[in-house]
Formats: structure tokens, C-alpha cells, sequence
């Protein structure tokens, strides 16, 4: 896998092998939306190797770093971009062509509850989910306005973080908060979306230190069953990320869509449970109210 191209039927028994380990179904009896997870999977693995071999060619030469944030690195959003650059679109091309592979069906299936789950409330313009079903194709399963929001996260808490002055020193780099996140839902099916709160763990190093202790604490009295459930701290977790992210407003609205998990999330549904989650937040002291 460290070649430069590899060839159709190498292509094929990395998918098989992902499909096995990931989703326990052969390759004939895969749905398309695992078989396009499974894709993503192999490249990530294939980008994850060379840049590896990068590092340890790089620290062999004592070589200067330079870290800096670039959307065209996360894989949700350059697949076909990564594909150019390992040399091998003719390979997977072929590969998902024998599984028929489109993976705008499932945009398709679904495309007026995608446009219903992320629409988002006195927001800024490009704060948006799926514009079609390309974008769902090449973004998927991140949401648009994930990347933009992650940048102003970063910026923030440069400015509001006592360890923010450290974020430019690479310990934990936008690609990385986008690679955990994604493997936290590899083992759900082809439905799960990236909700926001799970980059949390990308910049808990970076926020200020009665931050943390708030959020961990609330972790603690979820885990010794103490009023609070686990997701109101991932509520609470979500709160603290766009706390300075002036752009999209802390209403019940917008923290549906950013709490959404799934592409068949209902939003009444979801909407409850994030009153719920705020009541028992409210009556615990770990937030206090400031308007809708």
C-alpha cells in the first residue's frame, strides 16, 4: 500500500477488507453507502501511511515543520482531490464502477430531510448544510458548515484561550480534530453524520483550564448517575465550542442542527431532547441562561 498507484483488484481487496472489518458484509451484499465508507476508509489509511513516512523522513533530516490549516487535506471533502494525488482514480474508479456505486442516491433519498435538518437560524450565509447532491458526495460524512465553523473555533480561542497561543504549534491540527472525529462513527452505519461536539477532544488542550474542569466534572456526575446524562455533556461540550463563534447564535434551532447524528435525525424529536439536556444543565449550575 505504500506504492504510488495500486491496481484495480488491490483497489477491490482493500474495500473487501474494510467492508468485513467495519461493517461484517461482503462486497455483494454491501449497500453503496458502506461500500463509499469503506473507499474513504482505505485512502484515509493510504494518506495516513505516507504522511507518516513524511515524518519520519523528515525527522531523520532534522527538516523545520511548518503547520498550517488547509481544507483540502480532510478527506470528506477532497476524496476524488486525494485519489489525483495517490495516482489511483483509474484503479478505484474502476472498483466502485463493479459495485455500481453513486453515492448521490442516498442525497437523493433523502434530500428534502437534509435540507430540513440543516437549516440553520440567523446564522451568516455560508453557515449551511448540503447544497446538492455533489456537495453530500464529497463532504459527506462532515457537513459543510463544519468546516468554516472549525476555522473560527481555532481563531477564537486563540483569542480567548490561556493555551491558545499554542494552537499554531501543531500538537493538534484541524486535519487531526477531522480524522478522530470521523473514526468515532466508523463503526455506526451509513446514516451517521460528524455532530460537532465530537471536535471537542481536537482543542480540550488548548481551552482555558475552568473550562475543562466544568465539562469534566459534568462528565463525572453523568458517569456516577448524578442528574446528568451523557448527552448533556456533549451539549455542554458543543456550548463551550461556539461560546465566541459569533456567526451561528446559541438557540435551541441551531443547537439541533450541530447535535444532529444521524441523516434521519427528526428535529422535533432532537429539539426535546435539547430542552431536556438544558433543564438539567440550568438546575445543576453548569450553564445559566442568556436568552432564547
Amino acid at each position: 500500500m505504500s506504492n504510488s498507484a495500486i491496481t484495480e483488484k488491490e483497489a477491490k481487496d482493500l474495500i473487501k477488507g474494510k467492508l468485513s472489518r467495519y461493517f461484517g458484509v461482503a462486497p455483494a451484499e454491501a449497500s453503496k453507502e458502506q461500500v463509499y465508507k469503506a473507499v474513504v476508509m482505505v485512502v484515509r489509511d493510504i494518506l495516513l501511511e505516507k504522511r507518516q513516512q513524511f515524518h519520519k523522513k523528515a525527522k531523520a533530516k532534522r527538516a523545520k515543520r511548518v503547520y498550517y490549516l488547509c481544507m483540502e487535506f480532510l478527506m470528506g471533502r477532497s476524496l476524488k482531490n486525494s485519489l489525483y494525488n495517490l495516482n489511483t482514480v483509474t484503479p478505484f474508479e474502476k472498483a466502485l464502477s463493479s459495485y455500481g456505486l453513486k453515492l448521490e442516491d442516498l442525497y437523493e433519498k433523502n434530500d428534502s430531510v437534509l435540507r430540513n435538518l440543516f437549516s440553520f437560524t440567523n446564522s451568516i450565509l455560508d453557515i449551511k448544510g448540503y447544497g446538492g447532491a455533489m456537495e453530500f458526495a464529497v463532504n459527506y460524512p462532515f457537513v459543510p458548515y463544519q468546516f468554516i465553523v472549525m476555522q473560527k473555533v481555532f481563531a477564537e480561542i486563540r483569542k480567548h484561550g490561556n493555551s491558545g497561543k499554542h494552537l499554531s504549534g501543531g500538537e493538534r491540527s484541524m486535519l487531526s480534530g477531522f480524522q478522530e472525529a470521523v473514526q468515532k462513527i466508523q463503526e455506526k452505519d451509513e446514516y451517521a453524520l460528524v455532530p460537532f461536539f465530537l471536535f471537542y477532544d481536537t482543542v480540550y488542550t488548548f481551552l482555558d483550564s475552568s473550562i475543562r474542569r466544568v465539562i469534566d466534572r459534568c462528565q463525572k456526575a453523568a458517569d456516577s448517575g448524578l442528574g446528568i446524562l451523557d448527552q448533556d455533556v456533549d451539549l455542554l461540550k458543543l456550548l463551550y465550542l461556539i461560546r465566541y463563534v459569533d456567526d451561528i447564535p446559541a438557540n435551541v434551532d441551531n443547537m439541533v442542527i450541530l447535535m444532529a447524528e444521524d441523516i434521519r435525525s427528526d428535529k422535533i424529536v432532537l429539539r426535546e431532547k435539547i430542552k431536556e439536556s438544558l433543564g438539567r444543565l440550568m438546575s445543576q449550575n453548569y450553564i445559566g441562561r442568556t436568552g432564547d
